[in-house]
């Protein structure tokens, strides 16, 4: 008998990579992939390969397909090839994901995103290499595929469901903020009847006032009625305010340049998916129709000028960029952070559950007794510092935290 091939990563018994597979499939004390044992009535049942194991899962019996209308739940069964196929490619959507982002919760959310639509899980069933193109992607943009900063959106190719991934306004805004040098960012439309000016190489950011009457009350802003008849939109815009102080290029775009844009994407007007398609302002205002593509267009262009990031780099230039008067509160609350995040767990073999605790422990490089509270910062001087828990005399520098600070041992 010839002994069928098998990779280093996969285990010998059951044939499966234990860190890729299911949770559901795998046998909580062994970790292996559990087989079909018998068939009871329409539920089959599974049992573990290990001898003497005693451990068993039943399932609806396959074939199933969600696709096609059938009721079971996907947290109890996970029947589809589509969702198992994200889970055989976790590993590769790991190596994407930004440091923020878990994997568990992304893979979850893709399965929920599925489940959600008929038509998705069609795509994804008749197409997984567009799924996985658009997963792809939604990780290395730093975003869980949650309809809100990404959308996974069923489309046709030459009438065969597919899968097409979309990045939404909020998810270009997202990353911005992210860089950690973006204080704010602007994005609005520019109706016909609007105040509006702006002179490029003169001005840093337009003068935009869209008021119902210049009367500074509720209703001279809003309307009496609460409703502003703006106009039909003709225009759109976009900057950002960097935390230096400084503004970014203005993208400025015409009711042309947005249609352009538009037609350039394959927009259909019966398309009942599309985002251009969709009431932004309600049956009353159908002159905002796809409005918040319109921001979207604007965001895309100003992206060239702007700093942006997969991964959330606020924490870490917050200090550098900040200004001189700040840094001292903002070392503090850093410092802080680090403790409360565990830096400190690894103990010589003993762990240590935090300050709340009011556990002492000794400290990893000097044979004296440590406290969390010993490591001022170097910012604290006078009064504050003074009263600072101290234990017996000499100054040292402390190096149990990323920021190197003097405390008194």
């Amino acid at each position: 008998m010839t002994a069928l091939p098998l990779s280093a990563d996969r285990c010998p018994l059951c044939g499966f990579d234990h860190e890729q597979l299911d949770v559901f499939w795998a046998c909580p004390e062994h970790g292996h992939r559990v087989r079909l044992a018998r068939a009871d009535g329409d539920r089959d049942i599974y049992y573990c390969p290990v001898r003497k194991c005693r451990y068993q899962r039943t399932a609806p019996r396959k074939p199933r397909s969600p696709s096609k209308g059938d009721p079971m739940t996907a947290a109890e069964t996970r029947p589809s090839a589509a969702v198992d196929l994200i889970y055989a490619r976790a590993a590769h959507l790991k190596s994407l994901l930004p440091a923020q982002l878990d994997l568990d919760s992304f893979l979850g959310t893709a399965q929920a995103a599925l489940y959600n639509n008929a038509d998705l899980m069609a795509g994804a069933e008749n197409s997984p290499d567009s799924l996985m193109i658009a997963l792809t992607e939604c990780a290395s943009l730093g975003h869980y595929p949650d309809g809100k900063n990404y959308y996974l959106t069923p489309r046709k190719r030459k009438g065969q469901p597919i899968v097409l991934g979309v990045e939404g306004y909020r998810g270009v805004v997202q990353r911005m903020y992210n860089s950690g040098l973006v204080g704010k960012v602007v994005v609005r439309e520019v109706c016909e009847r609007d105040e509006f000016d702006f002179t490029e190489g003169m001005d840093d950011y337009p003068v935009h006032r869209f008021a119902a009457s210049s009367e500074r009350t509720g209703a001279g802003y809003f309307g009496r009625a609460g409703s502003v008849h703006r106009g039909d939109m003709v225009g759109v815009y976009a900057y950002a305010k960097l935390i230096s102080g400084d503004y970014t290029r203005v993208a400025l775009l015409s009711r042309e340049d947005v249609l352009a844009a538009r037609a350039a994407g394959g927009w259909k007007d019966g398309d009942e998916y599309s985002p251009w398609n969709r009431e932004d302002g309600g049956p009353d205002h159908p002159e905002f129709r796809g409005r918040s593509m319109w921001w979207k267009t604007a965001l895309k262009r100003s992206e060239p000028w702007t700093p942006t990031s997969a991964a959330d780099k606020r924490s870490h230039t917050a200090v550098a960029a900040a200004p001189q008067s700040w840094r001292p509160r903002l070392l503090l609350r850093q410092l802080s952070a680090t403790v409360a995040a565990g830096r400190h767990s690894r103990r010589r073999g003993r762990s240590w559950r935090g300050p709340a605790s009011g556990l002492r422990r000794r400290h990893p490089r000097r044979a004296v007794t440590w406290s969390p509270r010993r490591c001022a910062p170097p910012s604290m001087s006078g009064s504050r510092r003074s009263a600072w828990p101290t234990g017996t005399s000499g100054t040292t520098t402390c190096t149990c935290s990323p920021i190197s600070s003097t405390a008194r041992t």
